[in-house]
């Protein structure tokens, strides 16, 4: 049975960005080669095609802010299209990285919407950074963005043990 996979992460070829864009490439590109319909939605940093193929796997690019990567917090934030709205319509999955991110309570809300199964796969706790404005402002967002996120998911994939034990709890709490 072929299945139609929207994936959604931050940043992804030709930019991975991070660990967590790599994973989600080969992810897709995985799942393309078991036969599977597979569209990859990432920021389009750096400014690249809008959308292309790429080893069978569709990427749509979204214009996005990256105004707080000058603080070093990788988080483009950008807006769904119509298009992407269209797709996760369609779909059979809906799998986002990272609860951190708008876009993936976005998405969460549009496969509910539609009824389409979420999955959400999270792959770090607290990032400690030097400022505590900073880690006071990720604690919150974890709090409101990320908790609601992890709600509407059916699925929820930590990592490892770690990240699961901070999520089941309170995701940012210090482990100090």
């Amino acid at each position: 049975m072929i299945m139609k996979i929207v994936i959604l992460v931050s940043y992804t070829y030709p930019f991975v960005g991070s660990g967590i864009g790599q994973v989600a490439l080969l992810q897709a590109e995985g799942l393309e080669k078991l036969d599977q319909q597979v569209i990859l939605v990432s920021s389009n940093i750096p400014s690249t095609k809008k959308k292309f193929k790429k080893n069978g796997v569709l990427h749509i690019k979204l214009v996005c802010s990256n105004f707080l990567d000058k603080f070093h917090i990788p988080v483009p934030l950008f807006f769904l299209s119509g298009e992407v709205m269209g797709h996760i319509k369609n779909a059979d999955i809906v799998h986002s990285h990272d609860m951190l991110y708008p876009h993936s309570l976005q998405a969460a809300l549009i496969a509910k919407i539609y009824r389409k199964k979420f999955v959400l796969t999270q792959h770090v706790g607290l990032v400690q950074y030097k400022s505590k404005l900073i880690n006071l402002l990720q604690w919150i967002v974890a709090e409101t963005l990320g908790r609601a996120t992890i709600s509407l998911s059916d699925k929820v994939i930590a990592v490892n043990e770690d990240v699961r034990l901070t999520i089941k709890t309170n995701p940012f709490r210090s482990s100090e």
